[in-house]
């Protein structure tokens, strides 16, 4: 016969921790929720067999104290996550979010870079290898300018297939500097930047998204201060459990000051034209010609997701697409009236029948699958030919 307190700390242990079961299989689909899957299955089947022969008062109130507080912090954190709800207090841009800065360097001009201690990382801040000044000899240097949808990797794509069928004299250098959430407003900075610095003999030029998302605290061109970087270590950590989330939203709200999106677009429409036309002409001016791209996307096709309104980085689907098909034109435009080149990606992809749009994302509908990349990469370097001349 169990003792009272067995039974009453076997019956607490179990509803405690197979609520944490429950709700960590249902996040299961997730890699985060895999860790405590495993974790609380162990600890459920753990207590349920060893609680009865356990008779030291000392071990009962551990385990005890153990499910008050599984009870108490992790199962609400697990219900938080499983309804998705997020709340990071200061947040300036639908991305990178306030914690997301404790993984990248806050830049006074750019808002921020990636974080030089990573080893894909160069001393410029993006993913790649480092960039040689001067330019070696007989070396063909391509600028990427764009966001995360450029930075995943098909510039590294366009280089190989350049110096596979290239001329045997030149070795074709495609340098990065793209970088996760940037608009046409941070390609202008890097004219300036690199456009002259890093000796570029042409440019690629992809924007678009983060330019028609929703601004937080102020457009683009207004911010004045580049973002506080976030917290490290313990800090860091304590950011992201949604609990802590759940508190300072609370707190905010109690303050009138939870941050929303602003009736206003990061980069206006007139503003991506004139961006546009600014990187152009400022790269131009030392000689270095110019291949503007429009966005491609599946969301004509499959949809747009519904994160981009659940998360705040648009304000309803049709809107989105209908900005998405706008923001392209504005791209064509540029090109026609300055007489730069340009590969129409939105166009060329969206006639490709369903099955191959598919193919060619990810799941979001704007980044490139693998075999998007080498598509994309197989454009740009058929386009990139008439541009190829002895440095």
């Amino acid at each position: 016969m169990l003792s009272r307190d067995v039974r009453l700390t076997r019956a607490l242990s179990v509803v405690s921790f197979l609520a944490s079961l429950v709700l960590s299989m249902a996040l299961a689909h997730s890699r985060a929720g895999m860790v405590p899957v495993a974790v609380f299955a162990l600890a459920c089947l753990g207590l349920w067999h060893g609680t009865p022969r356990i008779r030291h008062t000392a071990i009962l109130n551990a385990v005890v104290a153990l499910a008050v507080l599984n009870g108490l912090i992790v199962v609400p954190e697990l219900l938080l996550r499983l309804r998705d709800f997020r709340y990071e207090a200061g947040i300036q841009f639908g991305y990178p979010r306030p914690t997301g800065f404790a993984y990248l360097e806050p830049d006074e001009k750019l808002f921020w870079r990636r974080n030089r201690d990573d080893k894909n990382v160069n001393s410029l801040g993006f993913v790649g290898r480092e960039v040689q000044i001067p330019k070696p000899a007989g070396c063909f240097r391509i600028l990427f300018f764009g966001d995360s949808v450029t930075e995943q990797g098909f510039p590294d794509v366009v280089g190989h297939l350049l110096n596979l069928d290239g001329p045997d004299t030149l070795r074709f250098d495609c340098v990065s500097l793209a970088a996760a959430g940037y608009s046409s407003y941070q390609g202008t900075v890097l004219a300036d930047l690199y456009g002259s610095a890093l000796e570029p003999d042409a440019a690629v030029v992809l924007f678009g998204w983060n330019d028609h998302y929703q601004a937080y605290g102020a457009p683009d061109r207004r911010k004045t201060v580049s973002p506080a970087p976030a917290s490290r270590g313990a800090g860091r950590w304590l950011g992201t459990l949604r609990l802590a989330q759940l508190a300072a939203w609370a707190a905010d709200g109690l303050r009138g000051s939870r941050p929303h999106p602003l009736n206003e677009l990061r980069v206006s429409p007139e503003e991506y034209r004139g961006n546009l036309g600014y990187i152009h002409d400022r790269l131009t001016g030392g000689g270095v010609p110019v291949l503007f791209l429009t966005a491609p996307t599946s969301h004509y096709r499959w949809d747009t997701p519904d994160y981009l309104v659940r998360k705040g980085f648009a304000s309803g689907k049709q809107r989105s697409q209908a900005l998405h098909r706008q923001y392209n034109e504005i791209v064509r435009e540029v090109a026609r009236e300055r007489g730069a080149l340009l590969v129409d990606l939105e166009r060329e992809l969206a006639h490709l029948p369903p099955r191959d749009v598919a193919a060619l994302f990810s799941r979001d509908g704007i980044h490139l699958s693998l075999a998007g990349s080498a598509v994309v990469a197989s454009r740009i370097a058929k386009a990139l030919h008439p541009l190829i001349r002895e440095p």
